[in-house]
């Protein structure tokens, strides 16, 4: 029993292939072959930068690659940027520190900034705030500062905003 030529994506000798006893079992279909696509894909980064359709990336500042994949990550959800929008800038509970507030607030900044530009941002204030509130992330080494974890950073960040976004909700009785 002969198929159709290999190079064409289906087995020439089955015969050789399978052994007397053996199940083979076939998926997909023999229906018609699918044509390609009559116009070729574009892909985002062949575009102009006013059609792309993006925020703006970030600076590297000296290995905080683990600090600017975080602030991407979390710039993409969409609930977050509206709680910190609605976040003021002096609303600081009692509850909760200082550099926690500094912190929402700089992030808060951060993704305005964002979303202003196309071109990349220097997040030079977030990281002077992210380091104050957590000193881990401004080890230095050989006058170098250190490489970091994202997953520490986004654990800790997202810790904060969570305890300061919802001590705001629950102040001003907004709905989650």
């Amino acid at each position: 029993m002969d198929a159709i030529d290999p190079t064409r994506g289906f087995l020439k000798d089955v015969k050789r292939i399978v052994i007397k006893g053996q199940r083979l079992m076939m998926m997909g279909t023999a229906d018609e072959i699918v044509n390609a696509p009559e116009k070729s894909p574009v892909f985002m980064e062949d575009l102009p930068e006013a059609e792309q359709g993006h925020s703006a990336g970030l600076f590297n500042l000296g290995n905080t690659c683990y600090m600017n994949s975080t602030v991407q990550c979390l710039h993409s959800v969409p609930e977050l940027k509206s709680a910190l929008i609605e976040y003021p800038q002096s609303g600081r509970s009692n509850d909760l520190d200082q550099s926690s507030h500094l912190l929402t607030v700089a992030t808060r900044d951060l993704f305005s900034e964002l979303d202003k530009n196309v071109k990349p941002v220097a997040p030079m204030q977030f990281w002077m705030v992210l380091r104050k509130k957590y000193p881990q992330f401004g080890q230095l080494h050989n006058g170098s500062f250190m490489q970091q974890d994202a997953e520490e950073c986004w654990t800790q960040i997202l810790y904060t905003l969570s305890q300061i976004l919802f001590s705001f909700i629950i102040s001003v009785g907004m709905e989650s």
